[in-house]
């Protein structure tokens, strides 16, 4: 029989911020606080906040180069950013363009925020219709 657990409030026994959650084939765990996601944003052209979690900001620094600032800084410049981007090729997706996805590249890790550029197919700098930005690690 299934249930439901309706609660405000995890906290970790040994450690209050540290939960374990059984991974597949149970038998292993993984670190539900390292397992989250601490900031992503989605972005059009660098300039303007499509949604975002701890994302207090952004930057356009010049074609193609951005500046994201954390709402809470990352506890080291050790974290792991994922990002993609994506320009529209003849047109809006929506008037019969083509997308193509292009992958924005890392210039500077920092505790308060992460700068980076987008470079189209041609390895230019390029303001892409859209960027996201994903960074897993560890909050101060």
């Amino acid at each position: 029989m299934a249930s439901t657990l309706k609660i405000n409030t995890l906290t970790g026994v040994t450690t209050a911020g540290s939960i374990a959650v059984t991974g597949e084939g149970n038998s292993t765990t993984t670190n539900l606080q390292q397992g989250l996601c601490k900031v992503w944003v989605n972005m059009d052209a660098g300039t303007t906040i499509n949604d975002s979690q701890n994302v207090s900001g952004l930057t356009d620094v010049a074609t193609g180069a951005h500046t994201i600032s954390f709402s809470n800084n990352m506890a080291n410049a050790n974290y792991s950013p994922s990002m993609s981007g994506k320009e529209s090729v003849g047109g809006t997706h929506s008037s019969g363009g083509v997308d193509r996805l292009l992958n924005p590249t890392r210039v500077v890790y920092t505790t308060s925020d992460i700068k980076v550029t987008s470079i189209n197919l041609s390895n230019q700098l390029r303001d892409l219709h859209t960027n996201t930005v994903n960074i897993m690690g560890d909050l101060a």
